[in-house]
């Protein structure tokens, strides 16, 4: 017999050294599935509930007593003899258990932590990877790396306003080859940070976080490093940004700190503008506020056929929020993040729901990230197209890029790297006025 024999639960550290849940199934035959849940610094308010103790004088509020109780108490006694295999079935059952829209009962890390365990216990128990589990033989797309280099707002200590600037490897033929180029890049920003006596500290992300006089700054600075290290910019690498900009936008206007300036939604999209104008940029995601729905339709009118343009805060991975940008023409990409939304099988339909619905998809870690590698699988097994890791530091970023090369590898000549082809964006268009 297979069948669900044990749930344990315990708190664990995550990449901030904070408390994150760590989920053990164990089968009725031996086989067992370890599921870890990562955090983020930046929620959006739309995101899935964790459930967390609030008690300040252990963890800074942090603690997870309360959640393991959830799932000793409450997702245990239900899940005890199901079938494994029946993901689709146990995850139903977890949210009709928790009975509330946003998972806050039991905690979207408790039903998370339990669903992800359940479906690498099955996989373990076929003698599967996650990703040949999940995939079948249709799951074989390298994923294209959006490498995070500098970092600000939130993931930076407020250096810049907007949170990661990334570069993304246009020529790529391989993740190997995309992962070689960005590590040079990380090596020549490096050193140009160095020589003008900047210090190279890393975010929680493993980007540099310089103090910058603007945020466009980053931009020159990256294309900088970019032609240091060989590359051309806009046709061998491509500038990404996310610009996180829920975290500075109140009362209807976007408040940019670090340069002492407030715009109105049409004045922030029209700065977007000129950089998108100015730098080669090829993806932004949360260029506006979560609910700005209104400026978010004006930038897809805008932008939404040169560049990807992706919703993370405004979608929340959540297929009602999804539906809204649809039905609004918000954004061309969406970001998925699972613990956003709270079940293997809902991270699974909203990535279907997306191609579906002809928009890209990036799967993406969380700031307070563990060594679970379980989202390299997901990416793989649902062909998204790209993926959102982090930097080269920081283990628990970089055990996920090492998951995909152990997928590659395992793929062999089934595996298909598309590279640059999975963007939504004009790379036709010229570079900008960076170079000139």
């Amino acid at each position: 017999m297979f069948a669900i024999k044990e749930i344990v639960a315990r708190e664990v550290l995550d990449s901030r050294a904070d408390l994150t849940l760590e989920v053990d199934v164990l089968l009725e035959n031996g086989v067992m599935g370890r599921a870890m849940i990562p955090t983020g610094c930046s929620v959006g308010k739309h995101e899935a509930v964790e459930l967390r103790d609030h008690q300040s004088t252990r963890f800074n509020g942090k603690g997870l007593l309360k959640a393991i109780d959830m799932i000793r108490t409450e997702i245990r006694p239900a899940l005890l003899g199901k079938n494994p295999l029946d993901q689709t079935g146990i995850d139903r059952l977890l949210i009709r258990l928790d009975g509330t829209d946003n998972k806050s009962r039991l905690g979207a890390n408790s039903i998370l932590g339990v669903s992800m365990a359940v479906a690498k216990a099955a996989a373990s128990h076929l003698g599967l990877s996650l990703c040949a589990y999940l995939g079948g033989k249709t799951g074989h797309e390298i994923p294209l790396p959006i490498l995070t280099m500098l970092c600000g707002g939130k993931h930076g200590g407020g250096n810049v306003d907007f949170q990661d600037f990334q570069v993304i490897p246009l020529r790529a033929r391989s993740l190997h080859d995309a992962l070689a180029i960005g590590k040079n890049i990380y090596n020549a920003l490096k050193s140009l940070m160095k020589s003008q006596g900047m210090p190279v500290g890393v975010s929680g992300t493993g980007g540099f976080m310089p103090t910058l006089p603007s945020n466009e700054s980053a931009l020159q600075m990256l294309t900088d490093a970019i032609m240091l290290a060989g590359y051309r910019p806009g046709v061998d690498v491509g500038l990404s940004m996310d610009v996180a900009a829920e975290m500075f936008y109140e009362g209807k206007r976007y408040h940019l700190k670090s340069e002492g300036r407030t715009l109105t939604a049409d004045e922030f999209i029209g700065l977007l503008e000129q950089m998108v104008d100015r730098y080669p940029i090829v993806l932004i995601e949360d260029p506006l506020g979560e609910d700005d729905f209104d400026g978010w339709t004006e930038i897809t009118r805008r932008l939404g056929d040169r560049i990807e343009l992706v919703g993370d805060d405004l979608f929340t991975s959540s297929i009602r929020r999804f539906g809204l940008g649809i039905d609004r023409r918000m954004a061309n990409s969406i970001l998925v993040k699972p613990n956003q939304i709270g079940t293997l099988t809902e991270t699974l339909d909203i990535i279907a729901a997306a191609r579906a619905a002809g928009y890209g998809v990036v799967i993406s870690r969380r700031s307070g990230e563990t060594e679970d590698t379980s989202i390299a699988d997901i990416a793989v097994a649902t062909n998204c197209g790209k993926v959102k890791f982090g930097s080269f530091a920081r283990s628990e970023g970089l055990s996920k890029y090492n998951q995909l090369l152990r997928l590659e590898e395992a793929l062999g000549p089934a595996a298909l790297f598309r590279g640059a082809q999975t963007l939504k964006a004009d790379l036709g268009r010229p570079v900008g006025a960076c170079l000139q």
